[in-house]
């Protein structure tokens, strides 16, 4: 039986739409320790590779929003669009 692979845009709690889905290197800004993500300190970026559909890129880019991170243990974070976690 052959694995069939699932992929989803990861930015959490937006309107998706558009049938494409891509891997984009953006800027994301997170204000969570990486190692723990329970512990709060100033903000900072880095650049992510994400994967993003066109609307949550659309949106992203036309409405000028930055990304914002919450960082969890083991590479699991959540991106948000226009608020902080």
């Amino acid at each position: 039986m052959n694995a069939t692979e699932h992929y989803a845009c990861d930015i959490v709690d937006n309107n998706h739409y558009g049938a494409t889905l891509v891997q984009q290197i953006v800027p994301v800004m997170s204000y969570h320790d990486q190692e723990d993500g329970r512990s709060k300190q100033d903000p900072y970026f880095e650049l992510i590779k994400i994967d993003i559909c066109e609307g949550c890129y659309k949106t992203m880019i036309t409405d000028r929003i930055l990304l914002y991170a919450y960082k969890v243990a083991m590479g699991y974070n959540k991106y948000y669009l226009n608020k902080q976690p």
